[in-house]
């Protein structure tokens, strides 16, 4: 694992990684018996946590991060990307979970495509996009970079170390690319102030459970939806 894929991991395991797990999959509900796919699985978590009480199929491209993934449950895992989707039978999960995933990649059609295809009629796509509001705000207010701010204002990417340029997307844009295939159910955010505070802070007692009550109060309200460092979308095939 080189180093930015290091510094990945240990952010996904803090407790601001954690705060996001948390908060999608109490969005996703509680889901059992269900065959689920997710696609872009990175290290292992949303995979294994609903393998708990379902049959779950997960495909990531990056070797290293299949090799750090977390397994304390079963389900099956594919190396791979659009190829491996391809063989993947019409109509096959009750859930597919795509998160942090079209941002980076230049086939944002073609996959969405593949995943509604696999998709059951009336199953549920569980998106998770960057929020381009969301990381203004944190530019703003957290790093105070305004060089940033101002790339941002002009509709240019973020960076990632890990995993390149950050291609913001709106969310009728996923569903201009699905071609009326989806409807959106549920629109979500998530981290709306929690990614403010500096590590120090989220290194202390309580945080991540206090961060965890409140932002799910707040959202509640459209106002910090809009505002969320992450968007999570909910869309049913029709």
């Amino acid at each position: 694992m080189d180093e930015n894929m290091k510094l990945y991991y240990d952010y996904t395991v803090s407790p601001l990684g954690k705060l996001f797990y948390q908060t999608v999959w109490k969005q996703l509900g509680n889901i059992q018996n269900k065959k689920i796919l997710d696609f872009g699985s990175g290290f292992g978590f949303t995979s294994n946590h609903l393998a708990k009480n379902n049959d779950v199929t997960a495909i990531e491209l990056d070797p290293t991060m299949i090799e750090a993934s977390e397994k304390e449950y079963h389900y099956k895992q594919i190396q791979g990307g659009l190829s491996e989707l391809k063989d993947v039978a019409d109509e096959t999960f009750d859930l597919v979970i795509c998160h942090l995933v079209l941002e980076f990649v230049s086939e944002q059609t073609q996959i969405l495509s593949e995943l509604i295809r696999v998709l059951k009629k009336d199953g549920t796509l569980s998106v998770v996009r960057h929020n381009r509001t969301g990381r203004i705000v944190q530019a703003i207010v957290q790093d105070y970079d305004m060089v940033e701010v101002a790339n941002l204002l002009k509709g240019e990417p973020s960076y990632s170390s890990a995993f390149g340029n950050i291609k913001y997307y709106r969310n009728d844009d996923l569903l201009k690319w699905s071609k009326n295939k989806v409807s959106l159910a549920e629109t979500y955010g998530v981290r709306a102030i929690a990614s403010l505070h500096d590590a120090q802070i989220q290194q202390s007692e309580n945080w991540l459970d206090n961060m965890f009550w409140i932002e799910n109060v707040l959202l509640e309200r459209e106002e910090f939806i809009k505002i969320a460092y992450f968007n999570h979308l909910l869309l049913k095939k029709i």
